[in-house]
């Protein structure tokens, strides 16, 4: 499910690219429909892009310890949470996901 995803770094770099170049309405003129299309479809990556350091920011949020440990239920809660509204692959999520299988055998040894 996630590899169907476009991972956030990938979109980072595409836009730090289109950056550089002219603008569609630059290129083919203001009316013509193609620039409208790509300006849409950039500023549906940006939205992603956003949508995805927010995401990535709850999966940190959820992992930081208060001094009373971390509470795995809630973060596998953030993570269902994360993988089906994200629309961003995070690179992150399979370590986290690691680390919550771990914690979780741990526990269960206890």
């Amino acid at each position: 499910k996630d590899s169907e995803k476009p991972l956030l770094i990938n979109l980072l770099q595409l836009v730090e690219k289109a950056n550089s170049l002219p603008t569609p309405e630059e290129v083919f003129g203001r009316r013509d429909p193609s620039a409208r299309v790509m300006s849409q479809n950039m500023n549906e990556i940006i939205d992603a892009i956003e949508i995805g350091r927010d995401c990535s920011a709850k999966i940190l949020q959820s992992l930081k310890d208060e001094g009373e440990g971390i509470e795995l239920d809630s973060v596998r809660k953030t993570v269902e949470e994360i993988d089906e509204s994200c629309p961003v692959g995070l690179p992150e999520m399979d370590a986290v996901k690691n680390q919550l299988y771990e914690a979780s055998m741990w526990e269960e040894k206890l």
